[in-house]
């Protein structure tokens, strides 16, 4: 029916909302709004350059500018990732690195490779990509074979407005893709049988990693809220290195389920809609 309603106590924002709006909705109801800020991964680099605790969770990343900074990336990472501002589904993302002779190699989501050696030629092809806002960051992966594998972690605020991990899955691509979102995947695991499946460690050293983290993703979690806003449902992409160094890759505020469909984890799905409203019961004061 329609009418003039006051507002919620709580709001639970899935999407952005336009300025107006916002500023009015927040005059109202104050900081009772989660997920009140929605920051695109090209924000994220801002955020984590003005935050210790958050830089050195992070890859190095940046805006791209252009071929110098480029070159200088690949000179210390010696392999790059160029991505669009914001998350697109895995397209727009490149893989840059150099080949034995110089070349500078491109290789899409698709494995479509473009290789180029003349300055002039790469300044046109990344002019596209700064336009766009892209940004540029230090490649760091870990595989099993040819297959890129990473993790995300489901982390929520609950009753008790706590940062708290509710589960975790490991993404293993399919061969020779470059990423792991679900229409790239060969394999889904839980969390601790992707572990246990990338490393070769048995149980309880994976449960060790898995520890490490959870660990980390509270941290993460914990300084958005100090610097961002106030958070309480995101899922964090995130890869474990050879050293078991736990590098973060994005924030999602928004995200699916059809990965906990895949792996038949109707349980933890069933979790993740529910706890929402917990948190949002615990703002309201109830």
């Amino acid at each position: 029916m329609y009418g003039v309603f006051p507002y919620p106590d709580v709001v639970y924002k899935r999407h952005p909302i336009d300025t107006v709006r916002y500023n009015d909705l927040i005059s109202q109801i104050g900081d009772r709004v989660i997920n009140s800020y929605y920051f695109c991964k090209g924000e994220l680099p801002e955020y984590a350059s003005r935050n210790e605790n958050l830089k050195k969770l992070f890859p190095e990343t940046e805006k791209l500018t252009g071929l110098e900074q480029l070159n200088q990336m690949l000179r210390k990472h010696q392999t790059v990732y160029i991505k669009p501002p914001e998350g697109e589904g895995g397209r727009g993302i490149f893989n840059v690195t150099m080949d034995v002779q110089g070349n500078y190699v491109f290789v899409n989501q698709n494995n479509i490779k473009t290789i180029m050696s003349e300055q002039t030629d790469l300044n046109l092809f990344l002019k596209k990509f700064i336009r766009r806002r892209y940004i540029i960051q230090q490649g760091v992966s870990t595989t099993i074979g040819d297959r890129n594998v990473d993790f995300r972690v489901y982390m929520q605020k609950n009753g008790l407005k706590q940062w708290e991990c509710q589960g975790m899955i490991g993404r293993v691509a399919r061969k020779d893709k470059i990423v792991t979102n679900l229409k790239y995947v060969e394999k889904l695991l839980m969390g601790i049988e992707a572990i246990k499946l990338l490393f070769g460690i048995n149980h309880q050293e994976a449960i060790q990693i898995q520890s490490k983290i959870y660990d980390k993703c509270k941290k993460v979690c914990m300084e958005l809220d100090k610097c961002v806003g106030n958070y309480g449902d995101v899922a964090i992409d995130c890869i474990v290195d050879q050293n078991y160094q736990v590098w973060f890759l994005e924030v999602n505020k928004r995200y699916g389920y059809d990965s906990l469909v895949k792996v038949k984890n109707y349980n933890l799905r069933r979790l993740l809609f529910v706890t929402p409203f917990r948190y949002a019961k615990a703002l309201a004061g109830f």
